[in-house]
């Protein structure tokens, strides 16, 4: 039995990866730790492939939900949160300085998420960390098309063909897997990378589960490999995403290290608001780097105060769409 083939069971590793990864992009975005976390990015490929674990997750215990109903899910999770984000950031950025549009389509694009998925060359975001939200939910969406069309086996063909054919275009370009722009008119290089991470989440997930003693060195030796590699340039940037892919196979292990840890309270409190951490935390950089606090108080201190503001904007995001959420939940009742 696949760990998880049933629903109700949770793996609290994952929640705990969440929260790290989602803190290793915000320091990364801050720019305070270069020399030290130079590729905080690369926590990215985390959150492309464990999307492709849980959309599998989801395809086989509601074989029922088609495809529509998925992006209608997905959508409603993702987009409310991702406009309050949205609006909070544009005015913030009104007030300091100018929107940064350059097209009267940009903005519309960002507005339905839609600002990197191919559609222009050259995309324009003012919320610069949700790029890859645009991949998740409609490369998700295609993945999800396709896994309900093909048979098992074609698309686990096709996943493996396609995911080898992306990585090995992107290693003869460069040794660093940040790359943008696009090759002819629709290979929009991130949006493609998002979708070979996502199968090779699908991958993993049909993979048997380790035994007890090979997850837990597993476990240990690719938590090493990313923490050592974080630390080096670019040309380990596929190597780290090797380490992330063991790394995530090893905690299905229901011996996992992270698991036990990833039961702990304040993992489950911040994981909570992890989201919305991830999509406010641009604002706050700004409105930090244009007061410039980081240079004007102690660095911790400020540091720290970064963090508390990005909680407690994520804190009131999520706060106001659950109120909204529930007065539309009760106005349909009200109309059935």
């Amino acid at each position: 039995m696949n760990v998880y083939s049933q629903e109700s069971e949770r793996n609290e590793a994952f929640d705990l990866l969440k929260v790290i990864c989602t803190f290793l992009i915000i320091l990364h975005h801050t720019g305070f730790f270069y020399g030290i976390l130079n590729r905080g990015y690369i926590a990215v490929e985390f959150f492309f492939i464990t999307s492709g674990f849980f959309l599998y997750g989801t395809y086989i215990n509601k074989a029922e939900l088609n495809t529509l109903d998925y992006f209608k899910k997905r959508a409603g999770r993702l987009y409310p949160e991702y406009w309050f984000a949205f609006i909070i950031l544009l005015i913030t950025e009104a007030m300091i300085r100018i929107v940064p549009y350059t097209h009267w389509y940009s903005p519309l694009l960002e507005f339905t998420m839609l600002q990197n998925v191919g559609i222009i060359s050259e995309p324009e975001s003012m919320n610069y960390p949700c790029w890859y939200l645009s991949v998740l939910l409609f490369g998700g969406t295609i993945i999800y098309m396709f896994l309900r069309t093909l048979s098992r086996k074609l698309f686990n063909i096709i996943a493996v063909t396609m995911s080898l054919v992306i990585y090995l275009f992107l290693i003869s370009q460069s040794p660093c897997i940040e790359q943008w722009g696009t090759v002819g008119c629709i290979f929009y290089l991130p949006f493609w990378r998002g979708l070979a991470d996502m199968m090779i989440g699908i991958i993993i997930y049909q993979l048997p589960k380790p035994g007890k003693r090979t997850g837990i060195i597993v476990e240990c030796c690719s938590g090493i490999g990313i923490l050592f590699f974080l630390r080096k340039g670019g040309n380990f940037d596929y190597l780290t995403v090797f380490f992330i892919i063991l790394l995530i196979w090893s905690i299905c292990s229901k011996s996992s290290i992270l698991r036990k840890i990833g039961k702990l309270k304040i993992v489950n409190i911040i994981n909570k608001y992890q989201y919305g951490m991830y999509l406010n935390h641009a604002c706050i950089i700004i409105i930090f780097t244009h007061l410039n606090i980081i240079s004007t108080f102690n660095f911790w201190g400020a540091l720290a105060g970064l963090f508390i503001c990005i909680f407690l904007l994520s804190w009131i995001g999520y706060f106001i769409t659950n109120c909204i959420r529930r007065k539309i939940q009760s106005v349909k009742q009200c109309y059935n």
